[in-house]
């Protein structure tokens, strides 16, 4: 059984949902599951069209999903699902969530399934994460451990990092299972995308918020090559609209040769064609405990330029992009640096590093030990 907020055809919440979503896609072979959520999409009060509600609706062959109307989100209603269900396993797809993770503890607690329990923290305890309003969350941590809510479960770390970042919070004695994020692509064929020096067309795929650090990306291209002209569109749901404001104040203050353009919202199923589109992604991001669309800008053959607080590293030594250490002081020289490099390549320069992107995509999602370590979390 898993809990999670948002699920498709929902749009807004980012990576959770395709890690979860991908998870179970290759695991329905091996698991059947059913995923209780909400009826609406992040920051949204409209309920799904042709979505019921209420009810267990068929996904997929081995996959049904609990549409919960926002009138019946209760803790009566969570305690039923888990009675319904009578799961092997329990996945929590969060870790400050009042109805998808919170109170699911407690009724499981209370049941004493604690051992059923797989917990994905999705990135939120790492440093990045921990720093945004973070009086609110070191309290909520400290009561917590106190209620010995977390006491028993299973944690799942995407990777070594984020193991590091669990035991600093929760100590060294927890049960942390080590399985990379899966990542669900139908297409992965290699194709070259032509490329002239001094032109350079980027993309930024996220949610707006200020963790993922836009801001920072916008104000570096001011400082980039006049010569080169580059292009700079961004997609993703403006879930904080202050932030997104400040953003937008920065557009007028570039030069002539960068052109900024909000592009909206992608769906999940159409990330690939749009990452086809661009020489790289360019992502700053204070804290990435994944990252699908990085990994789908490798997988469309895109190298990217991020921080150094994701999972992806040593990329240039890799020759698949740039690595931005983006707490010290002359992070925008560093980006625009970067930006400018990658700009300056002719077609033949700029494929080799696309062809080493895309490989690296495909050996890791063609890599049968990930999906085992997935699978190890239900067995």
């Amino acid at each position: 059984m898993v809990f999670i907020d948002w699920f498709l055809p929902g749009t807004n919440a980012g990576g959770p949902v395709r890690s979860v979503y991908s998870m179970i896609k290759i695991l329905q072979k091996d698991f059947d599951f059913k995923i209780f959520t909400r009826n609406t999409d992040h920051n949204s009060t409209a309920p799904y069209n042709d979505v019921q509600a209420n009810t267990w609706v068929k996904f997929d062959e081995h996959i049904e999903v609990y549409y919960c109307s926002q009138n019946n989100l209760t803790k009566q209603k969570i305690k039923w699902a888990v009675e319904e269900v009578k799961a092997d396993k329990i996945y929590i797809n969060s870790f400050y969530s009042p109805w998808f993770s919170i109170y699911p503890l407690q009724v499981i607690k209370k049941s004493g399934l604690q051992k059923k329990v797989v917990l994905a923290p999705r990135g939120m305890l790492g440093k990045g994460a921990l720093s945004i309003k973070p009086f609110k969350k070191k309290l909520f941590i400290f009561f917590a451990k106190l209620q010995g809510l977390h006491k028993g479960i299973t944690w799942q770390a995407s990777s070594e990092n984020e193991k590091k970042d669990i035991i600093t919070v929760f100590g060294p004695s927890v049960d942390i299972k080590v399985a990379g994020n899966l990542s669900y692509i139908q297409q992965l064929k290699f194709e070259e995308k032509p490329k002239q020096p001094r032109e350079l067309n980027l993309y930024f795929l996220s949610r707006i918020v200020p963790i993922k650090n836009l801001h920072t990306a916008i104000e570096a291209l001011r400082k980039t090559d006049l010569q080169n002209k580059i292009r700079f569109d961004i997609y993703g749901p403006i879930e904080d609209k202050a932030y997104w404001n400040k953003c937008m104040a920065l557009f007028s203050t570039l030069q002539s040769n960068c052109k900024v353009q909000y592009k909206g919202v992608v769906k999940a199923a159409d990330v690939q064609d749009v990452s086809n589109n661009y020489h790289a992604l360019y992502m700053p991001t204070l804290n990435e405990n994944f990252g699908h669309s990085i990994m789908e800008a490798f997988a469309a053959g895109c190298p990217v330029i991020i921080s150094d607080q994701t999972p992806w590293n040593n990329l240039e030594s890799l020759g698949m992009g740039y690595n931005i250490k983006v707490y010290e002081q002359n992070v925008l020289e560093e980006l625009a640096g970067a930006v400018n490099e990658l700009a300056s390549l002719d077609h033949v320069q700029y494929n080799n590093l696309a062809l080493k992107a895309w490989s690296f995509a495909h050996f890791y999602l063609t890599n049968n030990a990930n999906v085992q370590a997935n699978k190890a979390l239900f067995t």
